[in-house]
């Protein structure tokens, strides 16, 4: 019989046929949060790294998955590798921060833990934690790494803008409030400003508009374009009650009104109708320019809907 520590990793699953019981494997000792068993198989005098996965995860990783502090001390201690990844590209520091394990974050932090790294979609882990709304590890995460952290993930997120993506209302007033308004760039709230009108989040849109978002911010999709093609009402008066321009035009050469008109949106044309001034001026635009016949038919044929 081949001696189980001949070579210098272990297969898992050939150790549970093996012995026959499953707290007699590393990953079966840390799956049944087993002290004595995992101590048992760590001083036989292997480190945890020399364990094969047959989750392709580590040791460590599966700990933190568990919320086991215990265990992850353990691991820690007999020489765990806080940097080695899941195949899916991410650390115990990207689990524990997903999970708002704080205390696991505290431990890791105690073995030389990088709270800057990024997981294979480049999102580090202050992002991860404020997408998934803990506010207390995003408090702890912000005092550890740069209070200004560059754009991070393939779409240029950062954490204020995955929180408002992700509706986070305490994440995004926490990192509002946590530093000087100045210190956020007008680009950053304006990206922030339109994910959370995307996603309809009255309460955000109301905190950036306070910290400088631009209702006007120009882009493919200006948020008062966003707020009538989603049909987010009080969002429109929202944004128009702060400065936002009801002729700026979207990716399509379209008005407001008109991008009303082509969703249906019957409630955002009568409140764009109330508060412009477009019978005056209903087939110029405001710089005089005649629209076009299809601009021209669209305004004509919701006026006459709401006229009825």
């Amino acid at each position: 019989m081949t001696s189980c520590t001949s070579s210098g990793k272990k297969n898992n699953q050939n150790a549970m046929h093996r012995f026959g019981c499953p707290y007699s494997t590393l990953s079966g000792a840390i799956e049944g949060e087993n002290v004595v068993a995992l101590r048992g198989i760590l001083d036989a005098g292997h480190s945890p790294e020399e364990y094969e996965w047959d989750t392709r995860s580590t040791p460590l990783i599966q700990a933190t998955q568990k919320k086991n502090l215990e265990v992850m001390s353990i691991l820690l201690h007999y020489g765990a590798n806080i940097s080695n990844k899941h195949k899916d590209g991410y650390t115990a520091v990207h689990v524990a921060s997903v999970l708002g394990f704080l205390k696991g974050l505290e431990i890791l932090s105690v073995h030389g833990a990088d709270f800057n790294e990024p997981d294979k979609d480049n999102l580090t882990p202050l992002c991860l934690a404020a997408s998934e709304g803990h506010v207390d590890v995003v408090h702890y995460l912000f005092h550890r790494v740069n209070s200004i952290q560059p754009e991070c993930g393939n779409f240029l997120l950062t954490p204020l803008i995955m929180a408002a993506l992700m509706k986070q209302v305490e994440v995004v007033n926490f990192l509002l409030h946590v530093q000087e308004k100045s210190a956020y760039q007008e680009l950053e709230l304006n990206k922030a400003l339109l994910q959370a009108t995307i996603q309809g989040n009255e309460e955000v849109v109301c905190l950036l508009l306070e910290h400088g978002a631009n209702p006007n911010c120009q882009n493919d999709l200006p948020p008062i374009h966003a707020a009538i093609h989603k049909g987010y009402q009080k969002i429109l008066e929202i944004l128009c009650d702060n400065g936002a321009d009801i002729e700026i035009r979207n990716s399509r050469d379209f008005t407001p009104l008109i991008t009303a008109c082509l969703e249906s949106n019957i409630p955002a044309v009568q409140y764009l109708l109330k508060i412009g001034k477009f019978q005056a001026c209903f087939n110029h635009d405001l710089k005089g320019n005649l629209l076009n016949n299809f601009e021209i038919h669209f305004r004509c044929q919701y006026v006459c809907i709401i006229r009825q």
